[in-house]
């Protein structure tokens, strides 16, 4: 739990977020790898194969896509927490491989301002920017608890738009596809 709640402030620091509610996921019907929407931009020089979504998460103001072997803890108009898991065993969520993604208001904040707080406040470093389907993100690494996580953090129209990971990294192909899937509505 002490983990959950350490993303879920680290989100904060990082963009003035807010935690995730209720689920919904949906099957994405007729995907496979060769229709799926994938990057290669963030890839590394091997590209790994295209990896295919079996659901999607539909709200208001985004849709995100997940691989075969994902679950979603919590999702609403403003973000979600999925995780790597079947949904039947809720330590998953918090002990296996994660991502918390964040879709707020930037209310006058810089990803600068963030970056400088997580930098100053939890260690942070800033790693190299990446890029999926076009959109840069500034990424920072941390450790909390013996677990090393990113953060990817892009503003869009006076948006923040924030991935939270924990166990993996973004050269990882089930990140990739997740974060590719990403769509603002």
């Amino acid at each position: 739990m002490k983990k959950v709640l350490f993303s879920i402030a680290v989100l904060a620091v990082v963009a003035t977020m807010t935690a995730c509610g209720n689920k919904s996921a949906q099957p994405i019907e007729g995907q496979d790898a060769a229709t799926s929407e994938q990057s290669t931009e963030a890839q590394p020089a091997e590209a790994a194969p295209a990896v295919a979504l079996a659901t999607t998460i539909e709200k208001g103001t985004y849709t995100i896509g997940l691989p075969e072997g994902w679950s979603t803890l919590s999702a609403n108009d403003k973000g979600c927490y999925v995780y790597k898991g079947d949904g039947k065993k809720p330590s998953e969520a918090v002990n296996g491989t994660f991502i918390i993604m964040q879709f707020q208001p930037s209310d006058g904040k810089t990803i600068e301002d963030g970056i400088k707080e997580a930098v100053d406040n939890m260690a942070a470093k800033q790693l190299d920017d990446v890029t999926f389907n076009g959109t840069t993100y500034k990424q920072l690494s941390y450790t909390e608890d013996g677990v090393d996580g990113r953060i990817l953090v892009t503003t869009d129209d006076k948006q923040v738009i924030s991935f939270m990971m924990a166990r993996t990294t973004p050269d990882d192909p089930e990140i990739q596809a997740i974060i590719n899937s990403f769509k603002k509505k």
